[in-house]
């Protein structure tokens, strides 16, 4: 019976057999509609990937021999094809992982994944020239708001010296990060293990305010492909992030999970 069937049938009595059937159905295809309200799920997207899922048309080089004036030259030829960023990772759980973010793109084009991510992991692709912004594959990335309104300049102001230059974007990121006084922050920096005695590890300080504009979204998970970003924040216990870092395969559990929940 369809919905409409039962939404428009007409009044009459009903036998209590017959009622409670009607009810049933009725809750069941509640049940159904309730489950296909979209997004399921709200994901934060790291930088890597989105690097990872990048395509890119490019002209790859190959020999070839013409004649000319009847002579054999060689030259070098182009032939259009597509940069994978996957294909050039080594075999093993990263590349396995990796390959699934196609079937993440899949569910968020279908409206099951609301996908988002700040503007200071699209201005870390900013160094990647093969990657095509915020996208996973061909599905658009939503920008957010980071939990606390500000403004930078992208860059140093003054560049290093090129004896001590390593890389002007990360340093003038890094310099930002570190004047961020606020309590949140700061726990997280701990939980993904930017405080490392006197020292601070910028990628994982970079990491944490990620996840910190991952909380204040309200994302339900946060996907990368650090694994080791995932380890560490798992084995913290004091201040936890409220967003579940997940490597793709996660995530399309908990998604398949909550589907049939």
């Amino acid at each position: 019976m369809c919905y409409d069937q039962i939404c428009d049938e007409p009044s009459r009595p009903l036998s209590i057999v017959a009622w409670f059937r009607r009810e049933a159905e009725r809750a069941l295809i509640t049940s159904w509609a309730a489950r296909m309200e979209l997004p399921i799920l709200t994901v934060f997207v790291d930088a890597n990937v989105i690097k990872l899922a990048s395509e890119t048309d490019v002209l790859i080089p190959r020999q070839d021999t013409i004649e000319w004036g009847g002579k054999k030259l060689e030259i070098t030829a182009h032939d259009f094809g597509v940069r994978r960023e996957v294909d050039l990772l080594r075999e093993g759980e990263q590349k396995r992982e990796a390959m699934l973010l196609r079937k993440v793109a899949e569910e968020a084009a279908a409206g099951a994944i609301r996908l988002i991510t700040q503007s200071e992991v699209v201005d870390e692709l900013a160094t990647l020239p093969w990657a095509r912004g915020a996208r996973i594959y061909d599905v658009p990335i939503e920008w957010i708001d980071a939990p606390v309104e500000y403004s930078r300049i992208i860059g140093r102001v003054v560049p290093s010296a090129p004896s001590e230059r390593r890389n002007d974007w990360k340093e003038s990121m890094v310099e930002f990060m570190l004047d961020l006084d606020f309590p949140r922050y700061k726990q997280l920096q701990l939980a993904c293990g930017a405080n490392q005695g006197q020292t601070i590890n910028e990628d994982q300080l970079i990491d944490a305010f990620h996840v910190w504009c991952a909380e204040g979204a309200g994302s339900t998970h946060f996907l990368t492909l650090d694994f080791a970003l995932i380890k560490t924040v798992r084995q913290h216990r004091r201040y936890p992030p409220r967003v579940k870092l997940v490597k793709p395969s996660e995530l399309l559990y908990d998604l398949w999970s909550a589907r049939s929940a």
